[in-house]
Formats: C-alpha cells, structure tokens, sequence
C-alpha cells in the first residue's frame, strides 16, 4: 500500500451498526472506535467518502429523506465537523441502470479518483459487506474488511494480496497508524 489520499466508506455495518433497512435517524449508533480512527485520517489529511446502497428507497421502504436524515444524524454523532465527507455518494437503486452507483459498482470512486487524480495505490475502501470487498477489488485498490462475521465471505477474498481482514477499528487504526507515521 503506498500513500493513502483517501478513504471510501460504507455507511451501515462499517460506521454505524447495521439496522436492516434503517430509516430512523434514533436508530443511527455509531460503531465503537470509528470516530477516534476518521479523527486522525483528517487530522493527516485524508480525504473521506461515503459510499453506500440504499436500494430501500427504490423497494419504497423509505424515503431518500430518511437516507439523507439517517446521515446527518451519523455525522452529528461522530462530533467532528460538518463535511467530515468530500462527497457522499448514495445508490437508492436496486435494478441494473444505465449510471450504476450501486456497490460494486466502480462508477463512484472512478469519478473521485478521476477528480482527486488518485491512483488505485492511493485509494483505500472499508466495508464490511462482500459487495464492498469487491468494490475494492473492481476498482483495484486496497480493501479493509471490517466485519465480525466475515468467515462467510472470507474465502472469496483471501487469495487476494489487497483485501485485509480486521475484527474491529481499533486493529486498523493501528495499521494505518504505523503506516502513516513510517512516511
């Protein structure tokens, strides 16, 4: 991995607990230990996007308002700064369109990395989901699985020299800890 410039992020199960189909900003808990880990990727100035599917919203399960006020209560719970997200990239889709956001799709950080001119070396992805792994290995970059569960999905990714596994954010705080300050 070489110089990290930026960051995506999934939203549910990676930065907030996993509520299926959450449409209710009281529901937003941030999982323990991200706000300490996006704290110290500003303070190094790493760029941070959010990059999540929300295919609720085109079952009509909710209303992409609900996605946009389940976000803002994220942000207002990590206490860091407003636009603590360059962008925020939300697919509401569930069918295969034309300009596909939906993870794994790479439509997202192409365009970010084609913006920012990052290199697929200086991209780092963070999910806790097979669709984000595969993000991660679509678009060529480094992937950090953050997940408890990921035994299931751990075996499709394991030959793969730039997917890492991680119980939680303490462990990849350290990681990239190490990694920045040896610079």
């Amino acid at each position: 991995m070489s110089k990290i410039k930026a960051v995506f992020f999934d939203r549910d199960g990676t930065i907030i607990k996993h509520v299926h189909y959450l449409s209710n900003p009281n529901e937003v808990e941030l999982i323990s230990g991200v706000k300490r880990f996006l704290s110290f990727l500003k303070t190094n100035k790493i760029k941070l996007f959010l990059h999540t599917n929300q295919s609720g919203v085109e079952r009509k399960l909710y209303k992409i308002e609900d996605v946009y006020n389940c976000n803002a209560r994220m942000i207002e719970l990590l206490d860091l700064e407003k636009d603590i997200f360059t962008k925020i990239c939300i697919a509401p889709n569930l069918k295969k369109i034309k300009k596909n956001y939906r993870k794994p799709s790479t439509l997202f950080a192409n365009e970010i990395m084609n913006e920012y001119n990052y290199s697929n070396s200086e991209v780092l992805y963070i999910g806790d989901s097979e669709c984000d792994l595969q993000t991660a290995v679509n678009i060529g970059c480094t992937g950090f699985a953050l997940n408890y569960n990921f035994k299931k999905f751990e075996k499709n990714f394991k030959k793969d020299k730039n997917i890492f596994f991680y119980k939680n954010w303490n462990e990849i705080y350290d990681v990239l800890k190490k990694q920045i300050n040896d610079r």
